[in-house]
């Protein structure tokens, strides 16, 4: 009895061991990444300095750029851990983080969402201008593989778990093909709750706009009927090779 207890004990202990452990390591993720973190952050200071410079000066470029790197940093140790590179959207709250660095910056400095949008929308299109035709025209075409969208219905699945609070949970949407090749219903989203945690919802309908410059760059339709930003239940993107984007 004693023994069948004591093993009991241990394996409930070694249990919580690794449940600390890995909340710990969770806990750490991005912060045990802060130097290439930083060094991602950093390529992006090249998109938007031409066009900070152009229209509001160098010195406020200087200063803008300079402050925001600094914000970025401070962000690090808050990103909350959503399965990382395990999970497909972790990319895009990553994206998200550096985004919301340059636009408290701007807001700090008097700057209207229209202007902003306008800073970050011309960032967005110089990033791209960077990559090869050729990449850009692959990468449309893996959005529509039998690999990439089975990997997109895996990923919803898991997401139905709830594994992590702060992260994304969706459902993959087949389309007709016709309307849309295939589809997104997400019900909790990874950036807004993080936006919402660091009070920079305004600045969400802003965020979510950047796909459609993707989508643009990378040769397909991209159009929501509603989106968590604007207070709905859920976003729901959907998606058309060779079609038109429709703004929203």
């Amino acid at each position: 009895m004693r023994t069948t207890q004591t093993r009991v004990n241990t394996t409930v202990s070694t249990c919580l061991f690794l449940t600390k452990s890995l909340t710990l390591m969770n806990e750490n993720y991005y912060v045990d990444q802060k130097k290439k973190l930083m060094q991602v952050f950093n390529k992006t200071m090249d998109w938007f300095r031409p066009h900070l410079k152009e229209l509001y000066g160098n010195e406020f470029a200087d200063q803008v750029l300079r402050e925001a790197r600094t914000e970025y940093e401070r962000l690090i140790p808050l990103i909350p851990f959503v399965g990382g590179s395990k999970v497909h959207m972790t990319e895009d709250l990553m994206e998200s983080v550096r985004i919301l660095a340059y636009l408290r910056v701007l807001k700090a400095h008097g700057k209207t969402m229209d202007e902003c949008k306008e800073i970050i929308y011309r960032g967005m299109e110089t990033r791209f201008a960077k990559y090869p035709r050729l990449i850009l025209k692959l990468g449309g075409i893996r959005a529509f593989s039998k690999p990439f969208t089975r990997y997109l219905q895996r990923q919803a699945k898991v997401s139905q778990e709830r594994r992590y609070p702060q992260g994304f949970v969706f459902e993959f949407v087949a389309g007709d093909r016709k309307e849309f090749d295939w589809g997104l219903d997400i019900y909790e989203c990874g950036i807004c709750k993080f936006y919402q945690e660091q009070n920079a919802s305004e600045f969400m309908k802003l965020v979510c706009s950047i796909d459609y410059v993707l989508s643009d760059k990378l040769g397909y339709g991209l159009f929501r009927a509603e989106t968590l930003a604007e207070g709905t239940g859920k976003c729901n993107p959907r998606v058309k090779k060779g079609g038109n984007t429709k703004w929203r």
